[in-house]
């Protein structure tokens, strides 16, 4: 059993991060990114789908490896590289672009909710760039990259 769930690790970690994802976001899909009350800015979109397309990315990285076919994990990994590393930057500019719309609605924003969102990003950004550092450790880059995503959701 404890082999089993060693050989899996990575995969059903994967598995169950996009899981928790759609649980917490896919409720209020229809209410507040399709149907909203108001107009949305543009790169809230872009960066739901950059987003959803890392988890995604994750889960199909991970079934390659397990699979053993690690020559195509490789050439994925150069498209997960660009999107790893352009996720923070429109996470950032979406904060910043949101924090505007509120306000430009009359909401008020708490700062700490940016810091935070901050963090995140950074946090992401710094174990994401180790893990492409070091991606010809299997141990450090599998580890890193389920830490980042770990930072991003």
């Amino acid at each position: 059993m404890q082999k089993l769930f060693g050989a899996y690790f990575y995969l059903w970690m994967s598995l169950l991060i996009a899981m928790i994802v759609g649980v917490g976001f896919i409720p209020n899909l229809g209410e507040r990114i399709i149907y909203p009350a108001h107009r949305l800015p543009l790169i809230l979109y872009l960066y739901a789908a950059v987003a959803a397309g890392w988890v995604l990315l994750l889960c199909v990285q991970a079934s390659l490896v397990r699979m053993a076919n690690v020559r195509v994990h490789r050439q994925l990994g150069l498209f997960g590289c660009a999107l790893g590393t352009t996720l923070p930057l429109i996470g950032i500019g979406t904060e910043i672009t949101m924090n505007q719309s509120h306000h430009s609605l009359g909401r008020s924003t708490n700062p700490v909710f940016f810091s935070i969102s901050l963090n995140d990003k950074l946090s992401f950004a710094i174990a994401f760039g180790l893990a492409m550092w070091w991606r010809r450790s299997a141990e450090y880059h599998k580890r890193l990259l389920l830490i980042a995503t770990c930072c991003l959701v």
